[in-house]
């Protein structure tokens, strides 16, 4: 998706869980997404669950060597607004 869809869908989705209560299951190769859209992250490697956390613990403190080059290589991204 174009980068401001991509925000728009974003948002909806994240005023949806707020006020419904939802949750998603989401697979996302975008990790900068999943920083501020997710409140918890599983890390794959070779069809492998390598990592589980909070998402601001995974984010702030990567602990598998392929979390942490994922981790580094992800662009910073502003907030949603609530």
């Amino acid at each position: 998706l174009d980068p401001s869809i991509q925000a728009q869908v974003a948002s909806l989705l994240h005023e949806l869980r707020v006020r419904e209560g939802l949750t998603y299951l989401c697979i996302s190769h975008d990790l900068a997404l999943m920083s501020v859209f997710a409140d918890e992250v599983a890390i794959m490697f070779e069809g492998r669950i390598v990592e589980r956390a909070a998402a601001a613990q995974l984010f702030s403190a990567p602990q598998h060597p392929h979390t942490r080059a994922l981790v580094a290589a992800v662009p910073a991204v502003p907030p949603l607004a609530s």
